[in-house]
């Protein structure tokens, strides 16, 4: 990881003694202490006021919150730094001279952080302090990976290795935590219901990842929104180890054996946790949890005692009374279930948190009543209304689970077309954005800039999304047919051409973890390649679009079965059915086609855009397929009557879709120089209205990949960085300099664990989802990649490329995985 190291603030010191107050401007802007906005009008200020002394400015800074208290303490006397990496740090949230964790603002992420400094062992350390600091090291790193909307967010994680100085930046909630929600006067039971089921949430995730809080109060969760109705949990060390000057020692009088509890936590904490720390399971969150909630509600503990002891006893010899005897106007299910959660045996208690969460669907107001992202964005930055043609269908907005079997299409009509009318709607102004870099990982030998980056001809290309089995497959290694001991195969073609008698097959070398290849047709001399790729279930046929034709591949026998026979220009889309019984692709002939896999029959002839398409993609219901392109509309097609159901209108052009798998919302992203909206936009799809706006490329968006469950999405473009970002909260976790030319390309596993991109570097390169660390390259296409998309099982890739081949790739994740644990 390449970082910019700054010294730790603390260190070093100025003597203020015979400081000026100009001197004193120009220490405050050397230290980078304000913004270049805000140094014009100190000058001013200074200018008027020529009595000012050194403690009359810095006052006249924390006036105006331009400064901290800290930072004025600070700066008039003299001490060091105010900067730690790319954080300005604000004031210490505990001890300053413990130095544990401040208070900052992330210049790149330009908002508020907690930077946090973890311990470290000098080389003189004894071997109690060094271990103690490698276990710390090790847990934090671990901890890092988890990554969900309701866990608070661990945006990165750094070490320096000279110095051996280790810190990490956290997620900062200016709303506060539950803590203070004690003393509000009531606290209604709707209110409490969703955050306490996305809390529930997060807990399944990290329970599934092995990690149990153990440290569960008001003082851990925190609220978000103005209206405080979702939260998230923030982890600690407890999830860990105990430490000694985090906790509390409780001596029990029967036993005379000490128990040693997280300072804090004593008022939640579960019988079992209380007798055995460290022989705990995911089902003493939930009894946390359960006086968290009980506390709240109620505004008494549900198990009370004088001291420690009183009330560690009391939880282990009697139940906690009824939350009902407290608050007659509780409903009967929240007492049933407050009740289950303070059982004092585990067995009796939920047996996960996902029981908790589908036994909160009796809770009032737990769950929304509808489909898609509930968890509001916190830059939201427009919102508009679409322009809809006819009201959408019902059964579009039905989860996948919800609808009935899907219908085959009914035959064509005599002249094979139904033409859609499009509603014109003016586009929105254009927001200017300029989200600075915040690189996770970077693996080329420099970052380069997209003002920097050599000229280069674009590749239009469809984003290869996934959904669908979470299997893990990945796991075990692939071999689609025998490599040869000296690393040659025979090249196999579908060339419309045949070869002179007698001559031998052209020889190329196999590059490393390519399986085979496949060279896709040609029209006589005209130029081209593949431009979309994907597969089909089952793994064992694919399908590849471009400028020649749309062919049907047998993975197994490394031969076409048949070409789709219809578009009159380049296609450069192609999308299959969940069932694999259809396949829908588009391109610069502006038509959607449909066509029947089974005899390569077209069946649904689709006009109505103006320009050419882009991207074509069945929803999660096979009956409805969306297409975007040039003339920046998105449209919604119902396969079955073969007519548009709904269209809306972006405000440049739109090269790639992204859809979750329940289908409650789309994602566009795109752009064009001319247009310069470089944005990724959300769109719900039940209200017809805009709910994010992300910002942060430079330049066009090519392509567009979601994560299986459709929280993250991960973009590319003509800049050469992937964008990592979390849907639901619309915000930006991450970027990554990944290619020093544009990206075309990008796909994620159905698993979420591996990212892959594709550029005009002729490369395809994965990375590590959690941390964005590149684990592999793939080198053999001889001209830019140009789509991308993984195997159901995760077990191979496919690429096809400006080169005009198709190459099937074998991933190696067992290995790659043993390499990031290393």
């Amino acid at each position: 990881m390449s970082l910019l190291y700054f010294p730790n603030p603390l260190d070093s010191m100025t003597d203020p003694t015979h400081e000026s107050v100009a001197d004193l401007y120009q220490r405050i802007e050397k230290l980078k202490l304000l913004s270049a906005e805000q140094l014009p009008e100190l000058h001013e200020a200074i200018d008027a006021n020529q009595d000012w002394k050194r403690g009359d400015l810095a006052l006249w800074l924390e006036e105006r919150d331009w400064i901290t208290p800290w930072q004025r303490r600070r700066l008039v006397l003299g001490k060091g730094s105010f900067w730690w990496n790319e954080c300005l740090l604000k004031e210490p949230l505990g001890q300053e001279e413990e130095n544990q964790s401040f208070l900052a603002h992330h210049a790149a992420l330009r908002s508020k952080v907690i930077l946090q400094v973890l311990p470290s062992a000098s080389q003189d350390a004894n071997p109690e302090e060094a271990e103690k600091a490698e276990e710390s090291r090790a847990f934090w790193s671990r901890l890092f990976q988890l990554r969900h909307p309701s866990i608070a967010a661990i945006y990165s994680l750094h070490e320096e290795t000279t110095s051996q100085k280790r810190w990490l930046v956290k997620e900062y909630f200016p709303e506060g935590s539950l803590a203070e929600e004690l003393e509000s006067e009531k606290i209604e039971v709707e209110w409490l219901g969703p955050w306490l089921r996305t809390i529930a949430e997060g807990l399944a995730y990290a329970h599934q990842e092995g990690f149990v809080h153990r440290g569960i109060s008001p003082s851990r969760i925190f609220l978000l929104g103005e209206q405080k109705q979702q939260a998230k949990l923030a982890f600690g060390s407890s999830t860990l180890f105990l430490d000694p000057s985090k906790t509390s020692t409780v001596e029990d009088e029967d036993s005379e054996e000490e128990m040693v509890v997280p300072e804090g936590t004593i008022d939640y904490l579960s019988p079992e946790q209380a007798e055995d720390p460290e022989n705990v399971d995911g089902r003493s969150d939930l009894f946390s949890l359960g006086c968290v909630a009980y506390h709240l509600l109620t505004k008494r503990l549900p198990f009370t005692g004088k001291n420690k002891l009183q009330k560690l006893l009391a939880r282990a010899r009697k139940d906690a009374p009824p939350a009902n005897q407290h608050r007659a106007d509780l409903p009967k299910p929240v007492v049933e279930i407050l009740s289950k959660l303070l059982a004092r045996d585990p067995q009796d208690r939920y047996e996960s948190a996902e029981e908790l969460i589908w036994a909160l669907q009796a809770w009032p107001a737990a769950w929304p009543r509808s489909g898609g992202v509930y968890i509001p964005c916190d830059r939201v930055l427009e919102t508009r209304k679409t322009v809809i043609t006819e009201s959408l269908p019902e059964e579009l907005l039905q989860k996948p689970e919800e609808k009935s079997e899907t219908i085959s299409p009914p035959p064509l009509p005599a002249d094979g077309k139904k033409k859609a009318q499009p509603q014109a709607t003016p586009s929105t102004a254009k927001q200017d954005f300029d989200l600075e870099e915040l690189t996770l990982q970077d693996d080329d030998k420099g970052t380069q800039s997209a003002q920097a980056k050599p000229a280069t001809t674009k590749v239009n290309q469809s984003a290869a999304s996934t959904s669908g089995s979470s299997s893990s497959g990945d796991e075990e290694l692939f071999d689609l047919l025998p490599v040869d001991e000296d690393k040659k195969r025979t090249v196999v073609t579908a060339s419309t051409t045949s070869k002179p008698e007698g001559e031998e097959k052209k020889e190329e070398e196999t590059p490393e973890n390519q399986l085979f290849m496949l060279k896709g047709r040609r029209k006589g001399d005209r130029p081209g390649g593949i431009q979309s790729v994907t597969f089909l279930p089952g793994e064992k046929q694919a399908l590849s679009a471009g400028t020649h034709a749309v062919q049907l591949w047998n993975l197994e026998k490394g031969r076409e079965i048949r070409q789709l026979i219809g578009h009159k220009e380049s296609v450069e889309s192609v999308s299959v059915s969940a069932d694999g019984k259809f396949a829908a692709t588009g391109g610069w002939d502006r038509v959607v086609r449909v066509w029947d896999l089974e005899t390569g029959r077209q069946i649904r002839h689709l006009e109505g855009h103006e320009d050419a398409i882009f991207h074509v993609r069945f929803m999660p219901q096979d009956n409805y397929l969306l297409s975007a392109g040039r003339d920046r509309s998105l449209r919604i097609w119902d396969l079955q009557e073969s007519r548009m159901a709904m269209w809306m209108e972006h405000s440049d052009w739109i090269r790639a879709i992204g859809v979750p798998p329940d289908g409650s919302f789309v994602v566009l992203a795109g752009g064009s120089n001319e247009l310069q909206d470089y944005t990724v936009r959300v769109w719900e799809l039940s209200s017809s209205e805009e709910l994010r706006v992300l910002a942060g490329h430079r330049a066009p968006i090519w392509s567009l990949a979601l994560s299986p469950d459709g929280t993250r999405a991960v973009s590319g473009g003509e800049d050469g960085s992937l964008f990592i970002w979390d849907l639901h909260r619309g915000t930006l976790l991450g970027r990554v300099a990944a290619h020093q030319h544009p990206i075309t390309t990008v796909a994620v596993t159905t698993n979420g664990r591996w990212i892959a991109s594709g550029s005009e570097d002729h490369v395809i390169k994965i990375w590590h989802a959690v941390d964005a660390r590149q684990v592999e390259t793939f080198v053999g296409h001889r001209e830019a990649v140009a789509s991308i998309a993984f195997s159901p099982n995760n077990l191979t890739l496919l690429s096809g490329g400006a080169d005009n081949t198709v190459r099937l790739w074998k991933m190696n994740a067992s290995q790659w995985l043993r390499n990031i644990r290393q």
